[in-house]
C-alpha cells in the first residue's frame, strides 16, 4: 500500500464514508479550536476516487477546515480499493467511535 502526502482542495473530498460514523458536533468544535491554535497537526487519509478523493479518516478535521474557511488540507493518499477503504476507516476510528456511540447512548455491541 503506497502512500504520499499532498495538499488537497477541501472541496475535492467525497465524504460518503461519513455515513458510517457518528457525528459529534462538540468534538468537531474541539478540533476546530485546536486547529485554530496549532494548525493541522496530522494529515487526513483518503484514496483517489472518481474525479476526487474519498475521505477515509479525518472527517472532524475536514469539517473544522470548512468552518475555518481553509482552502486546502494536508492529505495522505492511499492506493486502496473501496472495501479496503471501509476496513481502514473502521480500524482508524474503532476506539473513538465506540466511545462516541457509548456517549450517545447507543449500544455498540
Amino acid at each position: 500500500m503506497s502512500n504520499q502526502i499532498q495538499e488537497i482542495d477541501i472541496h475535492d473530498f467525497d465524504l460518503s464514508l461519513s455515513a458510517m460514523r457518528i457525528t459529534n458536533m462538540g468534538r468537531i468544535r474541539q478540533v476546530e479550536k485546536s486547529m485554530r491554535i496549532h494548525g493541522q497537526l496530522q494529515p487526513v487519509i483518503a484514496r483517489v476516487h472518481d474525479s476526487g478523493y474519498q475521505l477515509i479518516d479525518g472527517f472532524k478535521r475536514v469539517y473544522a477546515c470548512e468552518a475555518l474557511v481553509m482552502d486546502q488540507v494536508q492529505c495522505r493518499l492511499l492506493e486502496v480499493d473501496p472495501d479496503q477503504a471501509k476496513i481502514l476507516m473502521l480500524s482508524y476510528n474503532w476506539s473513538s467511535q465506540s466511545m462516541e456511540a457509548y456517549d450517545a447512548g447507543i449500544n455498540p455491541a
